[in-house]
């Protein structure tokens, strides 16, 4: 297992999941997470609208950033108030 790290970059919700691993995790604009995975899984990358959620990438993870890059640095990325992190939190169990 290795750590990686997913960046939101784009100006919708979106949910990440692992294949095979099924961890999943609701991401708002500019929010990140960090996960662990083995390289040969795969991040697939979930757009939601209002009453869709639409497969949009899948992604190796050994293609992803490692989260011990300085490009995970969370000073570098624009942050939701935490009351929409609380939101995330509560989303995502």
């Amino acid at each position: 297992m290795k750590r990686y790290a997913f960046i939101n970059g784009s100006g919708q919700v979106q949910v990440i999941r692992t294949i095979p691993g099924h961890w999943e995790r609701t991401l708002f604009p500019g929010q990140h997470a960090i996960f662990e995975a083995d390289p040969d899984d795969y991040l697939e990358i979930y757009s939601c609208s209002c009453s869709t959620t639409m497969l949009e990438e899948r992604r190796p993870c050994r293609c992803l950033l490692d989260s011990a890059m300085p490009e995970v640095e969370p000073t570098r990325y624009q942050w939701l108030p935490p009351e929409l992190g609380i939101l995330a939190d509560a989303v995502n169990g």
